[in-house]
Order: structure tokens, then C-alpha cells, then sequence
């Protein structure tokens, strides 16, 4: 028999294989999934009509419960990945990261930015979100239903960090490539601006005096700047942006990442 209610363009069993978990509740997975703008509280299945779950609210509370169980995850993988133990000595440890790389992972894997990148990058958004006609156009809708399937996880596994973890790493495009264990990962995520390319590549070299960079201005054409970077010993790189400021920092990225490639197994975590 078919109940009445929306009928979704997508099936349960596809957000389950795309999230790696599947949901005793299904309705909190609903309820994840509802954009502010839609209003309707009863959902039916793609695949299966005789079933209506009914989802009375939007994901903005469960978007909350997520930032909780994101930042337990990013604790424990950041944990397990920057130190060691001696097996015969249990007490003498090493921390592989500085207090200031720490933070750096910390702050790029924990902000908006990145999980609105995370949607964007595999289509989840428009996929999988319900969206009503007064569609909510605010950039941290995308964030938030990122946030809020997170949080429906953590509900349903009854916290169970393990599945939280697995669910997480498997919606993170950046974990499909090993950049998670290079040292470089958060200069891709995070984009810092307060730092200079030379601090950057110092700090790369153990603060190893370096010289300071050659940077040159090309002629590029459609209104984009372009700039090469260059520092003897290390290598160049050239960048472009719709300012000077953006493309000098894609060369300073350009030539970090060139680097980080050339001496990949020396920056590992």
C-alpha cells in the first residue's frame, strides 16, 4: 500500500553506501538531510513506497550533535596519526608534529570551509539534500548537512566512534588520496594566509636558512595575473589569480606542493 507523503529522488540504500553506514533510524537520516527550507515532515523511500518516515524538523540541531562527534573524530585520527610510543618503554614518547602543525590540522579539518569543499567535491549536496521552493542560498547550508548526517551517525551508533570515524573518513574526498599522512595536507586544506612562502618552505627544511625567494611577474591573458616563484635549492613554481595576492599565494602552494613531491618520503607522519 503507498503512503502518503514526498516521495525522494534518491534511495535510502544509496546515502548508505555513500556514507559507509547504514541507519537503524532512517528517520534521523531524513531529518539530516532536510534543508531549512523544506517543510514537509513525511518522506518516502525511491525504493520502497509502502513506508513513510516522518522527519518534523530540519538538520540544524543534528548539525550541532555532529560538531561534537567531528571533533572527537578529528582528535582521535589526529592522535593516532602525530605520536609514537616505545614498545619496550611505554613511557618515552615523540610528538611527529610541531604545536603549530597540530593546531593547523586541527582548525582545517574542523571548519566550515572544508566540509562545504567536501560537498561540493562528490555532489552530496545537491544529490542527496531536500530542499524546499524557498531555497536556503546561505553558503553554510552545504556545511551543515554535512554536520548534521555526522550527528545522525553518532545518534543512531549510539556514539560508536568507530562507525562516526569510518563514516567520516569516507565522506572526506582528501582521505581517498594518503594526503591525511603527509605533512603537507594542511597546507592543502587550510590555505594560510598569515604565513609567507618563505616562512612556509622553512619551516619545511627544519628553519634551515634559506635564501630568499626570486618572484617574477608573466604576462598572462583573460584578466589573470601570473606570478613564478623561485628559491635557489628548493625549486620554482608559477601561479594565477584574479589579484596579485591570490596568484603569488597558488606559486608559494605551486612550489610547496613541487617540493613536498620531490621529497615525498621525507614528510611523512
Amino acid at each position: 500500500m503507498r503512503k502518503k507523503g514526498k516521495v525522494l529522488n534518491f534511495s535510502l540504500k544509496e546515502v548508505y553506501e555513500e556514507i559507509g553506514y547504514k541507519f537503524k533510524t532512517p528517520s534521523l537520516l531524513i531529518q539530516a538531510l532536510k534543508d531549512s527550507s523544506c517543510t514537509n515532515n513525511k518522506f518516502i523511500d525511491k525504493d520502497d513506497a509502502s513506508t513513510a518516515y516522518y522527519a518534523t524538523k530540519n538538520n540544524k540541531t543534528l548539525a550541532f550533535y555532529g560538531d561534537l562527534s567531528i571533533y572527537g573524530a578529528i582528535g582521535k585520527i589526529i592522535g593516532e596519526n602525530t605520536y609514537t610510543f616505545n614498545k619496550d618503554h611505554i613511557e618515552e614518547y615523540t610528538f611527529l608534529c610541531s604545536l603549530k602543525e597540530l593546531t593547523n590540522k586541527k582548525v582545517s579539518l574542523s571548519k566550515n570551509e572544508t566540509f562545504k569543499e567536501m560537498v561540493r567535491e562528490n555532489d552530496f549536496y545537491s544529490r542527496y539534500v531536500i530542499k524546499g521552493e524557498a531555497l536556503n542560498k546561505s553558503k553554510k547550508s552545504e556545511a551543515d548537512s554535512f554536520e548534521a548526517v555526522m550527528g545522525a551517525v553518532a545518534i543512531d551508533s549510539n556514539w560508536n566512534y568507530q562507525e562516526i570515524i569510518k563514516v567520516f573518513k569516507k565522506l572526506m574526498p582528501f582521505y581517498k588520496e594518503k594526503v591525511f599522512t603527509e605533512r603537507d595536507y594542511y597546507n592543502y586544506l587550510s590555505g594560510i594566509e598569515k604565513e609567507t612562502c618563505l616562512e612556509r618552505i622553512s619551516e619545511l627544511v627544519n628553519n634551515k636558512t634559506i635564501r630568499r625567494p626570486i618572484v617574477n611577474e608573466l604576462s598572462f591573458e583573460d584578466n589573470l595575473f601570473c606570478f613564478q616563484y623561485e628559491i635557489l635549492g628548493i625549486g620554482k613554481a608559477t601561479g594565477l589569480g584574479k589579484s596579485k595576492k591570490e596568484a603569488k599565494r597558488d606559486a608559494c602552494n605551486n612550489l610547496i606542493k613541487e617540493y613536498l613531491n620531490k621529497n615525498k618520503q621525507d614528510y611523512k607522519v
